[in-house]
Formats: structure tokens, sequence, C-alpha cells
């Protein structure tokens, strides 16, 4: 007779202890992963803009993209609300090459739409010449352009791809 009354107790507890291991996997965060060429071209590309000096060796550079699809930047967007965002944007130097990734992730809603559209850049480096490439994760890189960073200049010249 007791065994009887606590067969349902022990349904209901096996019940809700998947159900906790369930929820716990939803709840966990999705680690972000390097946007690759093929996703930034399908959500309207990704350029350089306009770019300043901030200080003897550091220059504000414009990043124009929007993993929304909702802008065209070097192509006709066919890939809209994506549902993707950007966490970081990742700047590395080597010699005369800049390389920048995007390190994007799903988001399921946001009420800033603005994390899905790049952020200018602030670069550290000596002035000159410098090729800027887009990286994906496995190392493949992509032309965006060319800028000129000019020693004590106000306004440098920047050639978008």
């Amino acid at each position: 007779m007791k065994a009887r009354h606590f067969l349902p107790f022990l349904f209901l507890w096996m019940g809700l202890s998947t159900t906790v291991r369930a929820a716990d996997i939803s709840s966990t965060t999705i680690r972000g992963q390097i946007a690759d060429w093929p996703f930034l071209q399908s959500v309207g590309g990704i350029q350089i803009g306009k770019t300043l000096q901030e200080q003897q060796h550091a220059w504000s550079m414009e990043l124009l993209c929007d993993l929304s699809g909702h802008q065209t930047f070097t192509q006709k967007p066919t890939n809209l609300d994506s549902g993707m965002m950007i966490q970081k944007t990742q700047v590395d130097a080597k010699d005369n090459d800049i390389f920048i990734s995007l390190l994007v992730s799903h988001v399921l809603w946001t009420s800033n739409p603005d994390k899905a559209r790049c952020k200018g850049l602030t670069i550290e480096s000596t002035p000159g010449f410098h090729q800027i490439f887009y990286r994906d994760a496995i190392g493949n890189t992509f032309p965006l352009g060319h800028v000129e960073f000019n020693k004590d200049s106000e306004v440098l010249n920047s050639n978008p791809g």
C-alpha cells in the first residue's frame, strides 16, 4: 500500500528534476563567434569610414555595418533581421596592416537596435599608410581599404575598398 502511494511522488520528482535540468541548459549563455565573411556580405557588407587623429599615435576610424540587414554598405542585403548582435570588435595590427574581426552572438530580442551596428574604433599605430582587412575565425582576410595616418594632421586620408 505504501509503495503505491509513493509511486506518483517518484514520477513527479523525476519530472521536476528533468525540468530543472532543461531550464539550466536553456539559460546558459551562448558564446560569441567571429562573424564569417559570407554572413557579413549577406547583411549588407562592412566598410571603413572617416578617420581622424585623436592623439599623436591614436586615430579614430568609423566602421560601418549593420547586422540587421537594413542598410547597404558594400552590397544589397539578402539576410534581413539576422538575430545577431556585436559583442566586441577586435583590432590587431601587424606591421602596416590592421585586422578587424567582429565577435557576434545570437540575440532573441533587444530594446537597443544599435547592438547590431558597428561602432567607431580607436587605433593606436604609427603614422603612415595602412591596409585594413577583415579577418575571420580561421585567419582568412578580406580587404576593406586603406588609411593614411599622417603625423600631427587633423583630418586624415581614407579610401574604403
